[in-house]
């Protein structure tokens, strides 16, 4: 039977017509913030903020785009525990990109920083589904996850 797990999100109003979603992870144990973007089709953390976990990153020719740029080189690399709210993922494949354009932007905006960005990857893996009126994101966990 599938397991729902329910987390709280946080609505940012983007000047005076745009939202952004934000959500409280855990990155090794540490709290963050990550921007959840339907459109994005992968899951990506910042290169420059994943520094400071100390984990093994393997340089790769994969070149995400569309990010507020036609082309960013990426790494990949593995996080050992990601946790947002009761959804525990572990030993999570993720890539990492230069997000500081991003945080230009939200700094620019007085928002709080983001260490990434969840993507249709994970959210199409645990069949998310987004409230906009509750803030709220479900996860559904199949017994086999």
């Amino acid at each position: 039977m599938p397991k729902k797990h329910t987390h709280k999100l946080k609505k940012l109003q983007i000047e005076d017509v745009g939202i952004h979603l934000l959500a409280r992870v855990k990155v090794n144990g540490v709290m963050a913030n990550m921007v959840i973007d339907t459109g994005a089709s992968r899951t990506v953390f910042d290169l420059e903020k994943m520094k400071a976990f100390d984990l093994d990153i393997e340089k790769t020719d994969y070149l995400s785009s569309g990010i507020g740029t036609n082309s960013l080189e990426s790494v990949i690399t593995v996080i050992e525990k990601f946790q947002i709210g009761r959804l525990k993922i572990k030993d999570f494949p993720v890539v990492l990109i230069d997000l500081q354009h991003v945080n230009t932007s939200y700094e620019m905006l007085k928002l709080p920083p983001v260490i990434g960005i969840i993507g249709g990857d994970l959210l199409n893996t645990y069949n998310a589904n987004i409230n906009y009126n509750t803030s709220k994101i479900i996860f559904t966990i199949n017994a086999e996850q």
